[in-house]
């Protein structure tokens, strides 16, 4: 019984930083974002602008922002900067064969092809 509670523990800690869509862990490391994917790959974000857009992909259903919510994430960013932001951290996360894709009024998080 002591070994199901304590696999259920560890479980619901690690919740909300596993993705079964993009099959990847991700662990906040000081000011750091390590992300794991099942396919062995693996990258440090580092950043005020990556890590906030890269946790904002991560935690919405099925990885999907709307341009409004992705321009909320850095007030800085004018719309036509928008496409520039999403491949910077896009070509980031091809080490760990993930990507964002544009997608109708918005912006999605998938598994890299």
């Amino acid at each position: 019984t002591q070994l199901w509670v304590n696999k259920q523990k560890e479980r619901t800690s690690a919740e909300g930083n596993r993705s079964e869509i993009l099959k990847t862990t991700v662990e906040l490391i000081g000011d750091e974002l390590l992300v794991n994917t099942d396919r062995d790959g693996s990258l440090k974000l580092r950043g005020s602008t990556n890590i906030p857009m890269f946790l904002a992909f991560f935690r919405t259903p099925k990885h999907h922002l709307s341009i409004d919510a992705f321009l909320d994430i850095d007030r800085t960013v004018k719309a036509t900067n928008l496409d520039r932001h999403r491949v910077r951290l896009s070509s980031k996360l091809h080490d760990v064969y993930i990507e964002i894709i544009e997608e109708k009024g918005g912006y999605r998080m998938r598994n890299f092809r």
